[in-house]
This record gives C-alpha cells, structure tokens and sequence, in this order.
C-alpha cells in the first residue's frame, strides 16, 4: 500500500515539471484495506502519511470509498478540514439527509472544463458499516449521478465519474445514464489494460494497492462529440497478426487432405478476418484526428525515483512499506 507511495508522488511531479495539464484522482478506498486483524492505531497512521502525499501531489479529488469509511466519519472530515479534495455524491447524512463532502469538482485544464463526480457503490463492506454506525447512508448512486449531470449541464466539457462501485456496476452506470465520457474504477482491484466501451462512455480500472498509475490523456478538439481510443487501432492489428496465423495453420491442414471440419473453421475465419480489417481501417482513421484518448498502465517498480520527503516520513512512522 505504501511501497509504491513514494515513486507515485515522484511521478506526477516530474509530470507536472514537463509542463502538461495534469489531474490527479482517485477511485476510491485510497487510505484503508481490507484486512483482518490490523492494529487500528498503524493503520490510521499509514491512512494520514497517504493524504498527505496526496496533498503534496496536487490531488484534484478523491472519491470517498466504503473502506475509507473504515475509522469513522470524523477520520475523513479531519483530513478534508486539512485540505484532501474529497468528493462523494452519494454519501449522506443520515438524519439530514445532506451530502457530507462536496459531490464533483470542476477543473479548468487550459480551455477545457473537466468535472470530477464521485460515487459509492449502494453496499458498505461490514467494516465500513461499523466504522460509519447509523450516522450515514448511501444514496442511489444511479440517481444520484442522473442528478448531478443535470446540475452540470453546460458547466463541463467532459464528465468523469470516480467510482467505488466495482465492474458490473460502471457498466450498468454507463448503460443508463448518459452524459458520462470516462468511468474510472477501482473497488474490484481488476488488472484492465484497455478501456471497455459501453455506449458513449469508456471504462477503465487502474488495478490495487497503488501498483500502476492509470495514465489517461485525452485530446479534445471538438466538445460534445465522441472520443475516441487511440489504441484499438494497435490491439485490432494484433488480433488481425494472429488471426493470419491461425488461418495459415488451417491452409496448411487443407493441403494435407480434404476435411469438412477444417474447411468450415476456415471459412468462419475469413470471414472474422474482413470484419477486423474493416474496424481495423475505420480505427485508424479515427486515431489521428478528433476527439481521442490513450490509456496506459505505468508500473510503478522500483527502478523509478522516489520523492525522498515521502520515503522520510515513512521511516520516521516505522511503517515497513508494503
């Protein structure tokens, strides 16, 4: 949780020294686990030397995740008190009814306008349920979401919602809510290298325990139309590679003798074949113009710098990175 902390301040801060428009967020159960049996005062320490490196690194928003409800309410309105942006536009007061931390952030990005939603899922985990008691509730994310687009009608060129939801959920989110250009998850821990699709919206998960930074970066030259993805025009290429081969091996097997199976396999096979090299010639001429956008995982393994303020005030806590 902490083993990468260092080299992911190192690395949005050269990124920002490089001159780019830079924001930096978080999905969700960014400052506590799921583990059994850990020493309550150690964990709340490695949850504050966590804001803190986010706040050091410019932080935009951070989306209120149910395990970071895991110490209690007052934990996370000290730390947004101290300035960590945390966003949640579904996390309530029980008897008021009133959201706790603000629902979005708008960010002006030289002359685009990027509005930051956070969401919840409708289920806590038991322990945030005991760290929240009765003083909270969880708003219909769906609703809540259809809500806030409406509040941000012509308030933003771009809409990303933060989400602690898990998979299933973004992707029924996608399905039924326009408005939505980017769904950034993070609450099922999911290794996704490539984005989904689903309607106009793009779905990406940046993996757990802060071992990858998702990197998404995004070229909007005409707002309100569609985005493109630079990279299906690379992984479409590659599955085209291995189609050929495995159309070569079928050939190979024909000319050995006539096979009713084999001939069917390969008819199927070239048929697979044009439908992805039409997609294959439509993707490349989306790829270098219009809206469009690139996501990466970047592991963040040892052989990166870390920032050396961080690296100190892990070893001045005693907390073994891990």
């Amino acid at each position: 949780m902490l083993g990468g902390l260092a080299r992911r301040v190192a690395f949005a801060e050269a990124a920002r020294s490089r001159g780019a428009h830079l924001l930096v967020v978080d999905s969700g159960d960014l400052l506590f686990e799921k583990k059994e049996g850990v020493d309550p005062q150690r964990a709340r320490l490695k949850a504050e030397i966590l804001a803190r490196a986010y706040k050091k690194m410019g932080a935009d928003a951070i989306n209120v995740g149910d395990l970071d409800l895991t110490h209690g309410i007052d934990f996370l309105e000290k730390q947004a008190r101290e300035g960590l942006p945390l966003v949640s536009a579904n996390l309530a007061d029980s008897s008021s009814g009133k959201l706790l931390f603000p629902p979005y952030r708008v960010k002006q990005m030289g002359s685009l306008r990027i509005a930051l939603i956070g969401l919840m899922g409708p289920e806590m985990s038991p322990q945030a349920q005991k760290g929240a008691g009765e003083k909270l509730t969880v708003l219909d994310p769906w609703v809540a979401a259809r809500k806030i687009l409406e509040e941000l009608r012509g308030k933003a060129d771009v809409v990303v919602v933060l989400s602690d939801m898990g998979m299933a959920r973004d992707q029924r989110l996608a399905k039924e809510v326009e408005g939505i250009q980017f769904i950034l998850g993070g609450h099922d821990g999911r290794f996704v290298s490539s984005a989904e699709q689903q309607g106009g919206s793009w779905l990406l998960q940046s993996y757990s325990k802060g071992m990858y930074v998702g990197s998404l970066r995004l070229r909007l030259e005409e707002p309100g139309r569609p985005i493109w993805d630079e990279g299906r025009a690379s992984r479409l290429e590659q599955e085209l590679a291995k189609l050929e081969g495995r159309i070569d091996a079928h050939r190979k097997a024909q000319q050995r003798g006539p096979n009713p199976s084999v001939e069917r396999s390969l008819k199927q096979l070239e048929e697979q074949r044009i439908r992805l090299k039409q997609e294959l010639e439509e993707a490349r001429n989306k790829r270098d113009k219009g809206n469009r956008f690139s996501w990466r995982l970047e592991p963040l393994d040892p052989s990166l710098p870390e920032d050396q303020e961080v690296t100190r005030w892990i070893q001045e806590a005693g907390i073994q990175a891990d």
